[in-house]
């Protein structure tokens, strides 16, 4: 968003889902306007919302038949995407009446995934309002591997309803090329960015190693599969863990902790502000990720932006963020034991030199204002 306002007049973020509008207080910017979708009355035309659900559903069962997704025309897969696009519907009325009460200009819509927002600007109606529609692209929205039925029933409405589909990794882009059988088309590839936050790296000397992980805890990101590498370790460590999730998954990893007889801490939710002020006012020695399945995870490039050296398995876009000069590369299906080996044979000559390696990679890659210029320059179509 700091770099988003040097090139539009007014900014509206509009989340699909309004449980997120508490977040407004991060990005304090007299150009930013939060927008409630819920303070709008979607306009009650059943045989419009109808015709539209029926529409798309035959659209996504023809997607499934030529994917070979069977499991996707059963009667209770069917029934929940008619009740998913009714809320889709109901979005996309709420939408208009809020995009029709402004005063008439050029509008750019800009979708942070490739998920719900493109499918309710396919609407022609909508689809029209703008001078361009992007979409970034990023783990869960591309790759089938992550998606519900294996494939994503709404692809094909969704890239029709975008002028440029941007992934933010090598690996994304691949996948979508290879999906779309072309190369010479509209997706592209641009890296994500964070903030220089730190401006200088911190050195270590031998003593107990501070790891820390952060993601939200699903079977995706398998958190608990931490405490099965931290069992083996030979060094004297404390882990922490920022993020949550539910009930159950939280559950699942205490009990691994306990299982595991590991020295580690989960923190819960925090405010990004306050993750930025723990990196600054302590030394980590490493960052976790074993998710089965990523694009290329924000938390890495934040933790390197720190010098931190980063742990990850080679999975999605990982690999064009980890390699071996600034952390450790392990395979999805990783051994804990020899993982664990990397890291009880890391001495600090080695960390302080893969600290200098992560620091320059955030500065080369995913440099936020140098990437977010050439991005909303691709928004706005100018060079």
């Amino acid at each position: 968003m700091k770099e988003a306002v040097k090139y539009f007049e007014k900014i509206y973020i509009i989340p699909a889902d309004t449980g997120f509008l508490g977040t407004e207080e991060n990005v304090p910017h007299e150009k930013i306007t939060f927008v409630d979708l819920d303070n709008y009355t979607a306009k009650d035309n059943r045989l419009v919302t109808a015709w539209f659900r029926l529409n798309v559903l035959f659209k996504t069962i023809v997607c499934a038949v030529s994917n070979k997704k069977l499991n996707f025309l059963s009667p209770g897969s069917l029934s929940y995407e008619f009740a998913y696009l009714k809320k889709i519907a109901s979005l996309q009325s709420k939408f208009e009446i809020f995009i029709g009460s402004l005063e008439k200009k050029s509008f750019y819509a800009y979708s942070y995934w490739f998920d719900i927002w493109p499918l309710i600007l396919s609407k022609t109606n909508i689809k029209n309002k703008f001078s361009r529609i992007i979409s970034r692209a990023h783990g869960f929205d591309i790759f089938p591997e992550q998606q519900k039925h294996k494939f994503d029933p709404y692809f094909n409405i969704k890239y029709q309803s975008v002028d440029l589909l941007s992934s933010v990794s090598l690996k994304g882009k691949s996948t979508l090329d290879a999906k779309l059988h072309t190369t010479k088309n509209k997706v592209i590839h641009s890296n994500l960015g964070v903030a220089g936050n730190a401006e200088t790296i911190k050195l270590v000397e031998k003593g107990p190693l501070l790891i820390v992980s952060c993601s939200i805890i699903t079977e995706l990101k398998r958190v608990f599969l931490i405490p099965e590498i931290l069992k083996s370790l030979k060094v004297d460590y404390k882990w922490v863990h920022f993020g949550t999730g539910s009930a159950e998954d939280v559950s699942i990893v205490k009990k691994a902790i306990e299982k595991c007889k590991v020295n580690g801490e989960l923190k819960g939710y925090i405010l990004n502000s306050d993750l930025m002020k723990f990196y600054k006012e302590h030394t980590v020695n490493l960052f976790i990720n074993v998710s089965s399945s990523e694009g290329i995870p924000y938390s890495i490039m934040e933790a390197m932006g720190f010098g931190i050296p980063c742990m990850a398995t080679n999975v999605g876009g990982n690999s064009e963020i980890v390699d071996q000069k600034n952390g450790f590369l392990i395979p999805p299906d990783f051994e804990p034991e020899a993982a664990a080996n990397y890291i009880n044979g890391l001495s600090p000559e080695a960390q302080n030199s893969m600290r200098e390696k992560a620091f320059e990679c955030r500065e080369e890659k995913f440099n936020a204002e140098r990437n977010y210029k050439t991005f909303y320059r691709l928004l706005i179509g100018s060079n």
